[in-house]
């Protein structure tokens, strides 16, 4: 599946994988590792902290923070990793951060919170090119997965599947 997803450089949101606030969720992370072990580069956006910014910025080269694997990296820094990360916008740069992240990487996993959680979670994952939900196993009813669906279908989002997350 995860090659499918990828097989054209693409930006693919993962809704509901993270299991606490702030951080990567385990299910982008993975996703990210198996991508950069295939020789893509990979960016993986922090939606929870991308849209706990008033305005979310256009990232240049300095804004990424090298991730736990190979070709991979993290998008934006937490405010831990904030030090001066953004140049002053060029003019003729890409004028959406979505714009600038697929100049520069293969593949964008933009990592998502469940959408009752954050504000935006919808909008940002209707601008992906597919949207897979990432459902941990006896923790949402079938309604409530079903209610996440046509949420983001509402918004535009095309969700192509789902993921079952088992945890230990």
């Amino acid at each position: 599946m995860v090659h499918l997803l990828f097989r054209t450089p693409a930006a693919v949101a993962i809704v509901g994988g993270h299991v606490s606030k702030g951080g990567t969720s385990d299910v982008a992370e993975n996703l990210a590792a198996e991508l950069g072990a295939s020789g893509k580069r990979v960016v993986v956006v922090d939606v929870s902290t991308l849209l706990s910014n008033p305005s979310i910025p256009v990232p240049d080269d300095a804004s990424f923070v090298l991730g736990s694997s190979t070709q991979v990296w993290l998008w934006p820094r937490s405010s831990e990793q904030r030090i001066e990360i953004y140049k002053p916008r060029e003019a003729s740069g890409p004028r959406h951060w979505l714009d600038a992240l697929r100049d520069r990487f293969d593949a964008i996993v933009l990592d998502c919170p469940n959408i009752e959680t954050v504000a935006g979670v919808s909008e940002v994952a209707s601008m992906a090119d597919t949207t897979v939900l990432a459902i941990e196993a006896g923790v949402r009813s079938k309604r409530q997965i079903e209610q996440d669906q046509s949420a983001l279908q509402l918004r535009g989002a095309t969700v192509v599947g789902c993921i079952l997350i088992q945890r230990g």
